[in-house]
This record gives structure tokens, C-alpha cells and sequence, in this order.
């Protein structure tokens, strides 16, 4: 991911499908540390030992649900959205 934005920031043109690819990979890292901090949630109820604290599993649970959300959100409007722009804009012209 950073050697990709070392490559736009320098001007590169990345293909489509590398964005496309990193932006999904970025989702799916995202679902995952939510269902990371469920799991510890559900284990530490279940009475087994976990070193983290209530606290840090809510905390994380929240930076990880809204960082899904910006990017599941940056996505949609990148790959899909603008595309439909593209083509009402065509339509209008």
C-alpha cells in the first residue's frame, strides 16, 4: 500500500485493477479487525483469560467499524459511483 502511494504521489499511473485490489484488500482488513475484537468480546464473556481490557476491545471495535465504513464508502464512490457520473454527465451533454 505505501509503495503504491509512493508511486502516485511520483506521478506513476497505477492500473485500475492495483487500486481497485488495494482498496478491497483495506475492506477486508478492516471486517477482519472487527471480527477480531467480536472474538475477544465473546471469549473474555465466555470467562476465559484475555489481556485486553474491556475498554480497548470497545475502543478498537469503534476505530475499526468507522474505518470500514470510510472505506467500504471511498470504494463505492470511486469505482462505482463515478462511473454512473461519467454516464448522467454524457447524457446531459
Amino acid at each position: 500500500m505505501y509503495g503504491y502511494f509512493a508511486l502516485r504521489a511520483a506521478r506513476f499511473r497505477v492500473p485500475r485493477l492495483i487500486q481497485q485490489s488495494i482498496t478491497l484488500l483495506q475492506v477486508i482488513q478492516m471486517i477482519i479487525g472487527c471480527i477480531v475484537n467480536v472474538a475477544a468480546y465473546k471469549y473474555k464473556l465466555d470467562g476465559h483469560y484475555c489481556m485486553t481490557s474491556d475498554s480497548n476491545i470497545t475502543v478498537s471495535l469503534v476505530l475499526y467499524t468507522a474505518y470500514l465504513i470510510l472505506f467500504a464508502h471511498f470504494f463505492y464512490s470511486t469505482y462505482f459511483q463515478k462511473g454512473m457520473k461519467k454516464t448522467t454527465k454524457e447524457r446531459i451533454d
